[in-house]
């Protein structure tokens, strides 16, 4: 701050500080408000029309908002949360969740309707319509199959958990899956590690086989990788090792934030 102020003391403009704690006592704005005034600002609020305007003024910002809506309706859909539900966990004390919160709860309200009036379902509705399907009808599509395999099982969600078992069983079809709890990440789609790591709670005991060799990478980068995920308490305990005889020193590159 100290260096902010030398600078602007050599020009024509002013400098206005405010502080953190202002933030955190809710008192920025007014005391913004105070000091713009205080050195002959005029505040003029923007109307609606221009407001939205001048933040759609950059394509990429345009896109970077319709992105966060399209998450937050996907997420709504996907974990089966309600508008009403949505509402309790908005605090005004946090405007910009607020605030991004009612407009999508808005936005998924208007975009059920539109599905509904179009007769138009989307991927988590073609889930749910499927898993219906096969309960209402099970003798006519639980006896089509007799294996389904599954890949990348570490990144199903509670709805293809759901169809999964619809067709498989001890009268059903016979269930193979393929997945690495090392690598589950789409938590924020809707994945649940928790359906890998307890496998047997959702489809009884199976026959598990552990795939502990990499083809992809030297000892040194796998010793590493296995170094870290010990830290973490609820993976399935494995040590990996690598097919390659060759081998490299990893470099470390730290990343901000």
């Amino acid at each position: 701050m100290l260096w902010a102020r030398q600078q602007f003391a050599e020009t024509e403009y002013g400098l206005i500080d405010t502080y953190e704690f202002e933030h955190g006592a809710n008192r920025l704005k007014d005391a913004l408000r105070h000091r713009l005034t205080h050195h002959g600002v005029e505040l003029d609020q923007m109307n609606f029309d221009v407001l939205v305007e001048t933040a759609f003024d950059y394509e990429h910002r345009e896109d970077w908002i319709k992105k966060q809506f399209i998450s937050f309706i996907q997420n709504a859909k996907r974990f089966e949360v309600m508008p009403d539900e949505i509402k309790l966990n908005l605090s005004d004390q946090n405007p910009r969740q607020y605030h991004f919160g009612h407009c999508g709860i808005h936005l998924l309200q208007k975009y059920a309707l539109h599905l509904t009036e179009h007769g138009l379902i989307d991927f988590t509705d073609q889930i749910r319509d499927a898993v219906e399907l096969v309960r209402e009808n099970p003798d006519r599509y639980q006896s089509r199959y007799e294996h389904v395999l599954v890949d990348e099982f570490q990144d199903i969600g509670a709805g293809k958990l759901e169809l999964i078992q619809e067709f498989t069983g001890p009268n059903a079809a016979k269930f193979f899956a393929v997945g690495d709890d090392w690598q589950s990440i789409y938590s924020f789609q809707g994945a649940s590690i928790h359906h890998f790591t307890q496998f047997e709670m959702h489809f009884g005991n199976p026959v598990r086989t552990d795939l502990t060799v990499n083809y992809r990478s030297p000892q040194s980068i796998i010793s590493a990788g296995n170094q870290l995920i010990k830290h973490n308490t609820e993976q399935l305990e494995k040590t990996v090792h690598t097919a390659s005889d060759s081998d490299v020193a990893p470099h470390v590159h730290t990343l901000r934030g």
